[in-house]
C-alpha cells in the first residue's frame, strides 16, 4: 500500500471537550464524496479539502459549528472508505477507534449522514462492498437515525442523475434495506440550505443512538474482525485472498510449462504476472491483519496518540516562546538604536547651538 506523505503544513483541529448532552452528527461515505466540503459548510474553523478523489481527511475530526441562532452541533468527519492511499482495514480501525472511545465516555451520536456521490455513472463492486460494511458498523436499529444524502449533482445530467437515484433507492444491494429500516433519503444539492435540512431534520428526532459496532467491541469485548463490520470486510477479504492464490498455483504451472519449452518471452511475462498477484496477495493478507485488533488495543491506541499530540503540543508552545522572545530582542535592538541616533542628533543640535 502506497503511504501518504502528509502535507507539513496540514493543522488538524484539538478534540473538543464534549459531553453526554452534546450534539454530535457523523458523517460518512466514501473518499470523495463531499464530507469535509458539507462540515466546512457550517464550521467554525474550516478544514482543508481534498481534490477529485484524493482524500484530506485523515484521522476523525470532531468540527464545532455555531448556527446563527446560537445551537452548537459537533459534526464528525470521517476518513472515508477506498481511499487511495489506505486500506479499508485502515479506515475501518480509524472510525472504529473514535466510535469506542466516545461509547466508553457516554457520548452518543445524534445521527449519521452518508453521503453518496450522485455523479457516479454506477455503484461499483467496491461501493456496494462499502455500503454493506456501513450497515453492519450501524446494525438495523440505528439505520433509522442516518440520512442518506446524494451530493454533487451539479455534476449529472437532471435526467441520468434522477435515474439513479431511483436505482439506489430501490436496488436492495444499495439503500434498499437501509431505506426499509428507517433511513431517510434528502438530496444535497443547494449548498447550506439543503445541507441545514438534513441536520434539523436529525436534531428534531431527538433520538441518540449506539452503533452495533460499539457494542460488539465496548460491551461484549469482541475483536474487530468479529464484528458485522469486520467481517463484512474480512470476507470480501478472503475472496480476494482465495482469487490471488488460485492464480498463483495457476500461473506456477505455466512458467513450468514455458521453462520446459525454453520460451524465455512467455516466462517473463508470466513471471512479471506472478509478482503482480504476490504483491496483491500480500496486501490482502496484511488487510485481514489489520482487523486481528481488540478493543483493547483500539484503546490504547488511542492513548498512544493522545501522548503523541500532547508532546507535539508542547514543543509547538515552546518553539513559539522561543519565536516570541526572539521577536522581543529583535525589538528591543531596534529601539536601542533608534534611541542612539536620537540622542546623537540632540547633542549635534545642542552643539550647534552653543557654536
Amino acid at each position: 500500500m502506497t503511504n501518504r506523505v502528509d502535507s507539513p503544513h496540514r493543522e488538524v483541529p484539538p478534540l473538543p471537550e464534549l459531553t453526554p448532552d452534546d450534539i454530535i452528527i457523523a458523517v460518512m461515505g466514501i473518499t470523495g464524496c463531499g464530507k469535509t466540503t458539507f462540515v466546512n459548510l457550517f464550521s467554525d474553523r474550516k478544514l482543508e479539502v481534498g481534490h477529485g478523489l484524493d482524500s484530506c481527511t485523515v484521522s476523525v475530526q470532531v468540527v464545532p459549528c455555531t448556527f446563527e441562532d446560537g445551537t452548537k452541533v459537533y459534526l464528525v468527519d470521517t476518513p472515508g472508505f477506498d481511499d487511495t492511499y489506505r486500506s479499508d482495514s485502515e479506515i475501518l480501525r480509524e472510525v472504529a477507534l473514535w466510535l469506542n472511545k466516545a461509547h466508553t465516555e457516554k457520548l452518543r451520536l445524534a445521527g449519521i449522514i452518508f453521503l453518496q456521490r450522485i455523479s457516479d455513472v454506477r455503484v461499483g463492486g467496491s461501493g456496494i462492498k462499502n455500503i454493506k460494511m456501513f450497515q453492519k458498523l450501524c446494525g438495523d436499529g440505528p439505520l433509522s437515525s442516518v440520512v442518506l444524502a446524494t451530493t454533487m449533482w451539479d455534476m449529472a445530467t437532471p435526467n441520468a442523475a434522477i435515474e439513479r437515484e431511483k436505482e439506489l433507492q430501490q436496488q436492495p444491494q444499495l439503500w434498499k434495506r437501509m431505506i426499509d429500516h428507517g433511513s431517510c433519503v434528502f438530496r444535497h444539492e443547494k449548498g447550506k440550505s439543503s445541507a441545514l435540512k438534513i441536520i434539523k431534520y436529525l436534531m428534531k428526532r431527538k433520538k441518540p443512538v449506539t452503533l452495533d459496532i460499539q457494542r460488539e467491541m465496548v460491551d461484549q469485548n469482541l475483536e474487530l474482525v468479529d464484528t458485522g463490520a469486520g467481517g463484512a470486510l474480512a470476507s470480501s477479504v478472503e475472496t480476494l485472498i482465495k482469487h490471488y492464490e488460485k492464480k498463483l498455483k495457476e500461473l506456477e504451472q505455466d512458467l513450468k510449462e514455458a521453462r520446459a519449452q525454453s520460451n524465455k518471452e512467455d516466462r517473463e511475462i508470466l513471471e512479471a504476472a506472478q509478482k503482480q498477484y504476490q504483491d496483491n496477495l500480500a496486501k490482502q493478507q496484511q488487510e485481514m491483519q489489520n482487523l486481528q485488533v481488540s478493543a483493547a488495543q483500539l484503546i490504547e491506541d488511542t492513548k498512544k496518540r493522545f501522548e503523541e499530540s500532547e508532546v507535539s503540543a508542547r514543543e509547538n508552545m515552546l518553539r513559539a516562546q522561543a519565536n516570541h522572545a526572539a521577536e522581543l530582542e529583535k525589538q528591543r535592538v531596534v529601539l536601542q538604536r533608534q534611541f542612539k541616533e536620537k540622542y546623537l542628533q540632540m547633542m549635534h543640535e545642542r552643539a550647534c547651538v552653543v557654536m
